[in-house]
């Protein structure tokens, strides 16, 4: 009897020490997560300025040995900042601190920001990016954009990373689960250097390194762990195809429920409407793409796979197309001349160049060989169209070769005054220099308080922000100007800790950043978000004639007002598919800051975040009859 008794106590006794055992496991967890992500917002602060100064260094003179040297470090430092990243997201998964936000969002959207950032690193290496959105995915679904974001930019930039040559193939298409999910299936395949079946036993264990040499390529190896965890955490799969020498495929499948009536893809409309495109492209899947997305907006088109072909259509007397797409990858960028010669049957007609390469002045030699005009290849659907229809309108007229300006023109900033709050003194002279040395008057300040004191005794076109300072804080700051700031100028926070930015949101702040912002982001989003170009005239493009006029004097106002009446009785639906429409004709029509704010909020609206949603209608309302009065007039 005292036999059995003590066997039973001895077994509480190792489930209490079992349990307590796990209650302690999981607060080291959670101890050693707040301590990595205290450390993960010491170290970005500094990065944020190490960064900035070599890209202005980039920028100097610099000898074959010291541009090495520089570039060196730049890629080092950015290396420290992913280790950083995954090491940080890897400790809060398992201190069960990782949430899933489920919120409406657009495909669309997140694939572009992805595409936006990692194209150009695949240019550089000399490979081709194609990106592929299925005509079938919903554009708007219920999710964790930033989580699905965190996928996207682990998977392709592997991809990028362990391919030497050839290209990387992003497609993303969703297949209907129910009336109300579909399954998003996102597929990043390269022509990479490949996994041996040894390798692909252990590839989703934490730290795990291939066993073969990959020449010289490093990595933490968490990148993978994380997205497998972040997949299971949102109910759906990883998988993953692959042979050495022959490339990599990697599958993702995530259940996501859709929006009602949000199961039609993209609007068509007659942009492009009795206009015929031949498309010259050798890759078939990237052909029929474009093919149906010129289709979606009116355009009847053919596809040829080489200039060849269709110079000797044209000498034939076969060629029956008014205007040409024509889509030229690395290799080809190599072989311009030639390809120049090719197009002189064709020379005169209408063409859109879409071209592997994020470089305006690669840009602008090949729109001068083709006499038309050159975009990236990684550009959106949107975009394409978009750009043959004002090419089509413009036609008649004397050619001119498509300038690109990129964000590091100088004086971008000229006549703007901006406010710098920072405490870093390093991240603060960084700023200061950068947006002095594009034009801006910059002033500095390193706590909250002088922030306020400044703004109030200052006009400003806009205020960066630090959320994290001493004494008084970001957010601090904008409880004192609350009863004081409209909105203008705009105010964006600044912070390295990515949980900070919804705090910085709440806050009131118009956006906020996370640290390290690059320099030609910063400028752009600047640019984009300044208050004087509130006072700038519209630019008319040479399509907007008397009856289109007419027809905006008609749908902008209607727009707004349904804008404005759902807002005000809850809508949300009908909300966003109006401010969405504002957003899409005052991109093509170049109205830069109607686009800005229409975009901002269908942003608000996508993201449940309403406060502030009524004053940036007013100001959507104000513009809109600004910019018809100013064409009325012009």
């Amino acid at each position: 009897m005292s036999a059995m008794s003590d066997k039973k106590t001895a077994t509480r006794s190792d489930s209490t020490h079992a349990a307590v055992s796990s209650k302690s496991s999981k607060d080291s967890g959670l101890e050693r997560a707040g301590l990595l992500a205290n450390i993960s917002h010491e170290l970005r602060t500094p990065m944020d300025a190490i960064l900035g100064y070599v890209e202005l260094l980039l920028e100097t003179q610099l000898n074959d040995t010291q541009q090495t040297f520089v570039t060196s470090i730049e890629r080092t430092a950015q290396g420290l900042l992913d280790i950083m990243d995954d090491i940080l997201n890897l400790s809060r998964m398992e201190a069960g601190k990782l949430v899933i936000h489920t919120q409406p969002f657009s495909v669309r959207d997140t694939i572009d920001s992805v595409t936006q950032m990692l194209a150009p690193s695949a240019y550089g290496k000399g490979l081709d990016f194609i990106r592929l959105i299925d005509p079938d995915v919903p554009v708007n679904l219920v999710g964790d954009p930033l989580r699905i974001r965190q996928i996207l930019v682990n998977l392709v930039g592997n991809a990028v990373k362990f391919t030497p040559h050839g290209q990387v193939r992003l497609r993303i298409s969703a297949h209907p689960l129910d009336d109300r999910r579909y399954e998003l299936v996102i597929r990043v395949t390269d022509t990479g250097i490949g996994i041996t079946q040894a390798d692909l036993q252990e590839l989703f264990e934490p730290f795990s390194r291939p066993a073969a040499p990959q020449n010289g390529i490093g990595g933490t190896g968490l990148g993978l762990v994380i997205c497998k965890s972040l997949c299971e955490s949102m109910g759906g799969s990883i998988a993953v195809h692959s042979s050495p020498g022959e490339g990599s495929t990697f599958c993702v499948r995530l259940p996501l429920e859709s929006l009602e009536d949000s199961f039609q893809s993209t609007d068509s409309s007659d942009l492009l409407s009795g206009h015929s495109i031949a498309i010259v492209c050798p890759d078939t899947e990237l052909a029929n793409w474009i093919a149906h997305s010129l289709g979606q907006d009116g355009a009847a088109t053919r596809t040829v796979p080489s200039i060849g072909q269709l110079a000797n259509a044209i000498r034939n007397d076969q060629y029956g197309n008014e205007a040409v797409l024509l889509v030229i990858g690395n290799r080809q960028i190599a072989e311009l001349d030639q390809l120049a010669r090719d197009w002189r049957p064709a020379r005169g007609t209408p063409v859109l160049c879409l071209v592997s390469t994020g470089s305006g002045q690669k840009l602008q030699t090949i729109a001068d060989a083709f006499g038309g005009e050159a975009i990236p290849a990684h550009s959106t659907a949107v975009t394409i169209n978009r750009r043959m229809a004002t090419l089509l309108q413009r036609y008649g007229e004397p050619q001119k070769s498509v300038v690109v300006k990129t964000p590091e023109s100088p004086q971008l900033l000229r006549g703007l005054r901006l406010l710098v709050a920072e405490d870093n003194q390093f991240g603060r002279d960084y700023l200061q220099l950068l947006l002095s040395r594009h034009g801006a008057q910059v002033d500095v300040c390193s706590d909250g308080n002088a922030a306020c004191r400044m703004i109030k005794a200052q006009t400003y076109d806009l205020v960066l922000m630090d959320v994290r300072m001493p004494q008084c804080d970001g957010v601090s700051a904008m409880r004192q100007l609350a009863k004081d700031w409209d909105g203008n100028p705009p105010i964006i926070g600044l912070t390295a800790a990515p949980e900070e930015c919804c705090r910085a949101l709440d806050s009131g702040m118009t956006d906020c950043l996370l640290k390290p912002v690059r320099p030609a982001v910063l400028l752009r989003y600047i640019i984009n978000h300044q208050g004087t170009a509130k006072t700038q005239a519209p630019r008319r493009l040479s399509f907007i004639d008397d009856e289109m006029q007419r027809e905006l004097n008609v749908e902008l106002p209607q727009r707004i007002a349904e804008l404005r009446n759902a807002i005000s009785h809850g809508d949300m639906h009908v909300a966003l598919d109006a401010a969405h429409k504002i957003n899409g004709t005052a991109a093509l029509c170049a109205f830069e800051v109607m686009q800005v704010t229409a975009a901002s909020i269908e942003g608000l609206i996508r993201q449940q975040q309403l406060d502030g949603i009524e004053r940036l209608t007013g100001d959507l309302k104000r513009e809109i009859d600004r910019v018809l009065a100013a064409l009325a007039t012009s």
